[in-house]
This record gives structure tokens, sequence and C-alpha cells, in this order.
């Protein structure tokens, strides 16, 4: 089967779990079709534009992607998006984009097939085009075809993209059989590799130390906008939590929430 995305669509929940972003900005679904080697999640994010009063706001919307990527980790990735920035400046907004491609070795569809960036926003009264849209992928998924569409009759100041991708079906659940059980699991901190935990962690955490200095002095000099320092704070925040978590897969085992289980019998003594 081949499944057709376009950044003009907003994704359907038809054959997963949709979540719907607390900003309105972004879908994400949960599929039980096999992309590739895995499911999948997919993606529809529009980012705020240049002005906008919800601007700042944009690390808080990929952060909330970012956690459904990793509760879902298993899971190849597909991002329809309108980033309504080139991520190839060096903006804030990009940067912050940037560093979550690179979390999850995204691939862009455009430069896979070779057709190399071409412009997605175009203003003819303005005067003016820019690369706003893209669509990522996992390595690990099946892409056949993509293109950036020019139309006859186009509403929009936004060239769709498509993007055509092989995925298989699963076979149908028996929902009489009950309904699927989430696994919760817990660290056990108690069974942690606790030196190689602290050690690594602050080997990580250090260069974010000396950012923040950097970024404290710049502040005081007036050198940084308001702005920009609640993008940097969100940045470092996100750094942090990827960093935590990063080794405490290394570091600390996990089990099932229910694993252990204590309880006694008549005969039993503790």
């Amino acid at each position: 089967m081949v499944l057709q995305v376009t950044t003009a669509c907003r994704a359907g929940a038809a054959d997963g779990q949709e979540a719907e972003s607390c900003y309105g900005r972004c879908t994400c679904v949960v599929s039980s079709r096999r992309f590739g080697s895995s499911n999948c999640i997919l993606v529809n994010v529009y980012l705020p534009c240049v002005g906008s009063v919800n601007r700042p706001f944009i690390c808080d919307i990929i952060a909330e992607i970012d956690a459904w990527c990793q509760y879902y980790d298993n899971c190849n990735l597909v991002i329809a998006a309108d980033f309504n920035t080139d991520l190839d400046t060096s903006d804030t907004v990009s940067q912050s984009v940037y560093t979550f491609i690179k979390r999850y070795a995204l691939l862009y569809c455009d430069q896979q097939f070779g057709t190399g960036r071409h412009p997605t926003y175009v203003n003819l009264a303005l005067k003016q085009q820019s690369c706003f849209d893209y669509i990522l992928v996992s390595p690990g998924c099946d892409v056949s075809e993509f293109s950036v569409v020019d139309p006859d009759i186009n509403f929009s100041d936004h060239l769709p993209l498509y993007v055509a991708m092989k995925c298989s079906i699963s076979k149908p659940v028996d929902k009489s059989r009950g309904q699927t059980i989430i696994t919760q699991r817990q660290l056990r901190w108690d069974k942690a590799d606790s030196v190689s935990y602290y050690y690594y962690t602050g080997l990580l955490l250090n260069p974010l130390l000396e950012k923040l200095d950097k970024a404290s002095k710049d502040y005081d000099n007036g050198d940084i906008a308001n702005t920009d320092v609640t993008t940097l704070v969100e940045n470092v925040y996100c750094e942090i939590a990827d960093i935590l978590t990063a080794c405490a897969k290394n570091f600390v085992p996990e089990r099932k929430k229910s694993f252990y289980k204590f309880g006694g019998t008549k005969n039993s003594s503790f």
C-alpha cells in the first residue's frame, strides 16, 4: 500500500491514536500500519511565524512532539511540517528544529531524491520566496517518491509537498478479546550504576553551564534580546532533559511497574 502525505492536509486518526497539541499547531498519529521496518508516528506541524505572539512557544511544541517520540520509541517517524523558518539559517528557531532532527537522525526527503532545496513559500506580490516546508523521515521508512508540487491553481503562498511511502497492513486486532494494556516502566535507582551516571551527566551538562554563563553575561551587557533569552532557556531545558534521559537509559535498569509485587502468606516472614 502507498501512503500519500501533503503539508496541505492534517492527518486523521483512522489508523491509530491521535493527540492534538495544546497550541493546536501539531497532530501526532501513531499508525497501526508498518512503514518500512516498524510502525510509524505521523506528525503534521505548523510552527508560529515571525512576529507571532506564539513564536516563543516553539520549543514547547517541539518538546511535545519529542515526548510522543520517546513514548513510542520503537516507531519510525514521518514529519510533514511548515516550520516557518529556513533550516539552512542559523537563527534560534532553526537551531531548535535542527537539534530535534539530529536527535532522531531524520532524513530530508528533498535530499534523498537529489532535488535540492526548492522554494516552498512563494509570494509573488511581495517578491519573496524561501524554503519553509519540509518532509522528514526516519532512515527505516521506505520512501518511493517525493516532489514539490506547483499546481496551476493554488490559493496559498505555500507550495504543497508530495511524498509516497510503502507500508504494510497488519492483521486486524479482535477488540472483543479486550483492550490493549499499556505497560508502564520505572527506573530501578537501587540497581543503577550511579558512579557512571553522575560522571557522564556531569561531563555532558558542564558545556550547558558554560553556555548559560555566557548568555547571562551577554544579557547583562544588553547584547541579546529577551525573546532570544526565552528561546535559549527552552533549548537548554530540552538538552538537559535529553542528557538525563540518555544517561538513565545507559546506566539505570528499567522494569515493569508491576514487576515487583510483594505479598505475604500466613507462613511467610519478613
